[in-house]
């Protein structure tokens, strides 16, 4: 999808895109989680910030899911993720 569209993409791509609703979406986009801008009443979110943010939500929950697994067998350091 990201090769068909323009360099930025609309709400309703965005949506379409990452497969949530138009409420997250504005979540998103006013928390400031997601760089973009507005045009007006538009917002406009480059194609690259998306592409960021699922990089860096993808590597939180990557950790998060090491994290749980290594307290659950009793892990004392997370030297070795460093």
């Amino acid at each position: 999808m990201l090769e068909q569209s323009d360099d930025f993409l609309t709400v309703e791509e965005l949506c379409e895109l990452l497969k949530i609703g138009h409420n997250a979406a504005y979540t998103l986009l006013n928390s400031g989680k997601l760089k973009a801008f507005r045009n007006g009443r538009t917002w406009r979110i480059p194609k690259q910030s998306v592409i960021e943010y699922t990089y860096v939500a993808a590597s939180q929950t990557l950790f998060l899911a090491v994290g749980q697994s290594l307290h659950i067998n009793q892990c004392k350091s997370f030297a070795f993720l460093v």
